[in-house]
């Protein structure tokens, strides 16, 4: 079982498509996924949950309603055997007894092949969650699961921002099992740079966990009133400066996210913070793939030393 964790890893996300696009639709996206794999070394694939959920946040909007989906399960089992790709499942735990939840993780490394998992807890809008927490399922997946298999779990920066310790809560996910962490989408350096401080100062397992820094490119005006619908922390400021020009709003984001990442790279050099970090690349709704792949490329050439 390789380690697709190791060496600053890129990934991205490929979300579910809607079930009634049929397989026609499911192989037209399969097609655009090999398109990406062909062109940039990802090391992975990660896979969302999309759920039915109310808006997370009093601002922005949903452009479409939700629909179901196609199993992120079954989409995993085929990129890994089309394309030789790891594929990370993301997975709420909440919505899940734990003895149900014991029974699909196992199924889900026995039947369709999977070694990594996103454990995810309840979104505040969860009002009766009836699953363990985030904690208890990787107590869960650890006990279950074969040696090996990976488990990782969200980070919010943002939060931590806040006033809520996500240092404190990221180092309790690590010592319960977590092998690595994905950030929410993010649009501010300054969150993660106060965070990857206070995990360097007192976390001793989670300043050791691998991070994925979470960066989504944008084509619209509506990317970004969903995406704070979402609950994505994204200022007006920095809302209205990517998309005061309608034509240009990729381009304005992806100069955006260059930003960003330089910004975190540097922070970590100049305060020789050790936490291994990689990127997870989240486009939403139709991107070109020429648009990843170029951010991809550049993000790849920001030194880490």
């Amino acid at each position: 079982m390789g380690n697709w964790l190791e060496d600053n890893p890129v990934v991205v996300e490929f979300v579910p498509p809607p079930r009634r696009l049929g397989e026609d639709g499911l192989e037209r996206r399969f097609r655009r996924l090999g398109l990406l794999l062909e062109q940039f070394p990802f090391a992975a694939v990660n896979l969302p949950e999309i759920r039915e959920e109310p808006s997370r946040s009093e601002q922005g909007e949903r452009n479409t309603p939700f629909e179901p989906r196609f199993s992120p399960r079954s989409i995993a089992r085929e990129i890994r055997e089309r394309f030789g790709c790891p594929a990370i499942v993301n997975h709420v735990v909440a919505t899940r007894p734990r003895d149900d939840l014991s029974e699909w993780l196992l199924e889900a490394t026995e039947d369709y092949g999977i070694e990594d998992f996103v454990l995810v807890g309840p979104s505040t809008s969860d009002d009766r969650p009836v699953g363990p927490s985030v904690i208890e399922a990787n107590a869960i997946a650890r006990e279950c699961l074969p040696a090996g298999v990976r488990i990782g779990n969200i980070c919010i920066p943002g939060r931590h921002a806040r006033g809520v310790d996500e240092a404190e809560r990221m180092e309790a996910k690590a010592v319960s099992g977590a092998d690595f962490f994905t950030s929410q989408i993010l649009y501010h350096a300054t969150p993660c740079q106060l965070l990857l401080d206070d995990l360097a100062e007192r976390s001793p397992r989670a300043s050791q966990t691998p991070l994925l820094i979470s960066l989504c490119p944008l084509r619209s005006k509506e990317s970004i009133s969903f995406l704070r619908w979402l609950g994505v922390e994204l200022d007006q400021r920095t809302a209205e400066r990517l998309s005061v020009d309608r034509e240009h709003v990729l381009e304005r984001s992806i100069e955006h996210l260059l930003g960003i990442w330089q910004r975190i790279r540097a922070h970590a050099r100049e305060r020789r913070i050790a936490l291994p970090l990689g990127l997870n690349i989240a486009p939403v709704g139709p991107m070109p793939h020429r648009a990843t792949i170029s951010l991809a490329r550049s993000l790849a050439k920001i030194p880490s030393e």
